[in-house]
């Protein structure tokens, strides 16, 4: 529940929350749908040497973030 301030308009902090409330839905349903179509389809259509390519790229690129 949001409540209000005595102008009338929600609090930053409960704003913030609720915002980042959406996010990690919005995060979620992304991942489910990776999970559950994206990641079936490439692995029907590449062949096992592309996936590890795909792999090793994918590795290299998480690291060098970091």
């Amino acid at each position: 529940m949001v409540a209000l301030n005595t102008n009338g308009w929600v609090r930053p902090q409960q704003q913030a929350s609720w915002v980042a409330g959406h996010i990690i839905q919005i995060v979620k349903a992304h991942i489910r749908k990776e999970n559950m179509i994206l990641f079936p389809v490439a692995q029907q259509a590449l062949t096992p040497e592309e996936i590890a390519e795909v792999s090793r790229k994918w590795k290299s690129i998480s690291l060098n973030r970091g």
